[in-house]
């Protein structure tokens, strides 16, 4: 939570601003109080959001439906304006940590509020189910501790925002650490996908760790898809619960209310886990995605009207998951080169002195013999000398290289990307939109355009676990284009 900045809106509709609570993909989220003095979190649509019809309309039906959501275990709606120039939605403002800090910060949790946070979340993912609703991002930073159970943040918002410029342009919506794998191969998505992020959260809860591990965006993504939850730390008496909800197959989770039947009668004590800790990370009670988009300030206005502040344009966004591939080998190269080269001009100067000695057929024997160690270790010295090639995965597009030579090209200027063998070795073909200049991105093949040579000097597994790795970012940010055939 910080001070309002200059140009922030000092009224909303009937809500007077009072601090900002943060950024997220919507747009900017504001504590304010109600004319009764009611605290409340109202967040604040992106200008190029509210210039998007189909998000306008998508935004209006997932506010009717959430108002029906009720606030026993969620963040009640409290009023919105999806029809204002820019639109708004208030929530009830929840106090207390969030699952992420307080795990943090205290670790995992006993076995008695796990499973009372799992009869907690069931229930609430119940009420948004009813409302036929789908939360499509429930992680330990949507779901915060009060003194009388966990309260779930932010439901509903996901669907608004998909198909809009904001998610076809390469912005992610989403943790994909708690995606379920339907949502991260842009598969159909229904209400068992929250049942597969609740494993997950659950996970969370009880190890500190996602079933999932860490490291890189394209590695997790991929075991997310076809690796195997890590639930052994998870307690004995959660653990079928939480491997059914962590199955692949969605027709195999479990139901919210399954889960409740399962758990049974499920109360702990969250009273000395429901106060904040003063160093706790500002909480924004709106999606966060991969990359956050900080937003700059406007100039300052007159207090006024959020219908008539503008929204203040996105600054470009920072990406901390870049992906970045290179051709490498080098040092096997140098070894390579090391052995190749004597040896070739070993042989070479063997048969110019039988040359000059008369004995052509042992000359030319020396030539036939090191004729193909000469041209390998050629090979292996422009390996070595030449400019390492590139290749980079993020959410604006991709960029490729060699040494100080790029050229980028951003989602919306391809057509199509493929992941390729071609003289059984891998490319990645692009294939650009019309208009759009080929310069820079390789050969001409009847696939496409020959970017970037997928690990050429690597061994089989190597080969293989980069190739996995590379397929999943292409997946992941560039899900508009990627064709995953072979």
């Amino acid at each position: 939570m910080t001070a309002l900045r200059p140009g922030d809106p000092e009224r909303i509709g009937d809500y007077t601003t009072q601090s900002r609570l943060g950024n997220g993909a919507m747009g900017r989220v504001f504590l304010a109080r109600s004319p009764g003095g009611r605290r409340v979190a109202v967040k604040v649509v992106r200008t190029e959001l509210a210039d998007d019809d189909e998000f306008r309309e998508r935004f209006r039906q997932e506010v009717a439906a959430m108002r029906a959501v009720g606030g026993f275990w969620t963040a009640a709606v409290v009023d919105a304006d999806p029809d204002a120039p820019i639109p708004w939605l208030a929530t009830e403002y929840v106090s207390g940590p969030t699952l992420q800090a307080a795990v943090t910060a205290g670790g995992p949790l006993d076995l008695d509020r796990a499973r009372a946070l799992a009869a907690g979340l069931a229930e609430a993912l119940r009420a948004v189910h009813n409302a036929g609703l789908i939360h499509r991002d429930l992680k330990p930073a949507n779901v915060l501790l009060t003194e009388d159970g966990p309260r779930v943040i932010d439901f509903g918002i996901a669907r608004a925002l998909d198909s809009t410029g904001l998610t076809a342009t390469g912005m992610v919506v989403g943790t994909p650490s708690f995606l379920s794998p339907e949502q991260i191969e842009g598969r159909e998505i229904t209400s068992a996908s929250d049942l597969f992020s609740l494993g997950s959260v659950l996970v969370f809860a009880t190890t500190g760790n996602g079933p999932f591990g860490a490291g890189s965006l394209p590695a997790l993504v991929y075991r997310v898809v076809h690796g195997e939850p890590e639930i052994a730390g998870v307690p004995e008496q959660l653990r079928p619960l939480v491997a059914r909800c962590l199955d692949r197959d969605p027709t195999a989770r479990p139901t919210p209310t399954e889960v409740l039947t399962e758990l049974g009668d499920a109360a702990a004590d969250w009273a000395s886990l429901a106060q904040e800790p003063a160093n706790e990370p500002t909480r924004a009670h709106t999606r966060v995605a991969a990359p956050v988009i900080e937003l700059a300030p406007v100039p300052q206005v007159a207090s006024a009207p959020m219908a008539v502040v503008p929204s203040p344009p996105p600054a470009p966004p920072v990406d901390p998951s870049v992906t970045r591939f290179q051709v490498r080998g080098r040092v096997g190269a140098a070894a390579s080169f090391l052995i190749l080269g004597p040896l070739a001009l070993f042989l070479i100067v063997g048969a110019i002195s039988q040359f000059n000695y008369s004995y052509v057929e042992t000359a030319w024997a020396l030539v036939i013999v090191g004729s193909p160690f000469a041209y390998y270790a050629i090979h292996e010295l422009w390996r070595l000398v030449r400019p390492p090639r590139w290749l980079e995965v993020s959410s604006t597009g991709l960029a490729v290289g060699a040494g100080r030579n790029n050229r980028h090209l951003a989602w919306s200027e391809i057509a199509r990307v493929r992941v390729l063998y071609d003289r059984k070795r891998p490319w990645v073909l692009v294939t650009v939109n019309p208009g759009v200049s080929r310069a820079g991105l390789g050969a001409e093949t009847t696939s496409g355009l020959r970017a970037y040579p997928v690990c050429h000097d690597l061994g089989r597994r190597t080969r293989e676990r980069e190739l996995h790795e590379l397929r999943a970012a292409l997946g992941w940010y560039g899900r508009d284009v990627y064709d995953p055939s072979p």
